[in-house]
């Protein structure tokens, strides 16, 4: 799959990209944990970072919540969407857990690693940067 993404990039038009990027909901971090660059060759956001690499008692801002969209919806049913602040809370090694708390929102949310991990989010003073607003 990696070989193939490597020569559409090459051969994809701006409008396709475009397109594409969209559907994918302008990921700015790639499924191994890597910022994707924008069309300037450099990362959308120096900051961004997998929920799972979150320091405990950290506030940052969810940037992106994975896909497939069943996955981001039982998330938002939770209070859990991009533009939100949660603190990460605890991890269970163990479970293979992250507890984490959206502002506002009544009770802790429980997350398997496996989702955390494919959670974009930003530290809350890298917020402007990431152009969340």
């Amino acid at each position: 799959m990696h070989e193939e993404a490597e020569r559409l990039e090459h051969v994809m038009s701006e409008g396709l990209e475009s397109r594409v990027t969209a559907w994918l909901g302008h990921p700015v971090i790639d499924p191994h944990g890597g910022a994707i660059p924008g069309r300037d060759g450099h990362p959308a956001t120096g900051s961004a970072l997998r929920l799972t690499d979150v320091p405990l008692a950290t506030l940052v801002h969810i940037l992106q919540l994975p896909r497939p969209p069943q996955a981001a919806q039982a998330l938002i049913a939770h209070a859990l969407s991009a533009g939100v602040r949660v603190t990460v809370l605890a991890r269970c090694p163990g479970l293979g857990t992250l507890t984490v708390q959206a502002e506002g929102a009544g009770q802790p949310v429980v997350l398997a690693e496996t989702v955390a991990r494919r959670i974009c989010a930003t530290l809350t003073q890298s917020l402007k940067e990431s152009g969340v607003p």
